[in-house]
């Protein structure tokens, strides 16, 4: 009877395996009282009892459909709770997912921190930085294309409108930015402005004598 409240406040405190286990447990009774077996599923070993609907209404004269028409009504109810459960358990999923790409990219960035405090900007660490800040910005944009769409839309729909992921790369970024502007070598700029003007006279035409 309590099934269907149950399940759904464990769905929302995000219990999702005890939500399922409880929503298997109601289907086993729902399938036990309408099919027709030769055993009961619930039955335990060595006890016959009452294996299907039929058998009830030969035996105890009663029809269980009838008598408690409340039973299917509790079960129709139970019956979109099955989609929930598997979004709320994806949805928890991504987000711990999303919480250990952050805390990869904090890893990444006080690596760089160190090496810009140490006076060695390292261009490996600054590429390896741009990529997974690319990747997981990609990661948090993409949308799940499955046979399972309208069970993913809701996922798809929270991830779009949640922007916490990229904010905190963006953020971060910001940070890195703005302490490697104090520890950069005063070089630097002189060498990327050679670097273009070697890369100009690559391109004009030898003179010709």
């Amino acid at each position: 009877m309590d099934a269907p409240e149950y399940v759904w406040k464990s769905i929302e405190k995000g219990k999702t395996l005890q939500a399922a286990w409880a929503f298997l447990l109601t289907r086993a009774t729902w399938l036990d009282l309408i099919e027709s077996r030769s055993q009961s599923a619930l039955a335990k070993d060595g006890e016959a009892g009452i294996s299907s609907v039929a058998q009830a209404v030969s035996l105890l004269k009663v029809n269980v459909k009838k008598a408690f028409p409340f039973i299917e009504k509790q079960w129709q109810t139970m019956l979109p709770m099955r989609k929930q459960i598997v979004a709320r358990a994806a949805v928890t999923h991504i987000h711990t997912e999303l919480q250990r790409l952050e805390e990869a990219i904090d890893a990444i960035l006080q690596e760089r921190l160190l090496e810009l405090a140490e006076g060695k900007l390292s261009v490996a660490v600054q590429e390896l930085l741009r990529r997974t800040k690319e990747s997981v910005v990609a990661i948090a944009a993409v949308q799940v294309a499955s046979p399972l769409d309208d069970l993913f839309k809701p996922i798809d729909a929270e991830l779009a409108s949640n922007n916490t992921l990229q904010a905190h790369v963006t953020g971060r970024s910001n940070q890195v930015d703005n302490l490697a502007r104090l520890y950069e070598d005063p070089l630097a700029t002189l060498t990327a402005d050679l670097e273009v003007y070697m890369a100009e006279l690559g391109e004009r035409p030898l003179p010709v004598r």
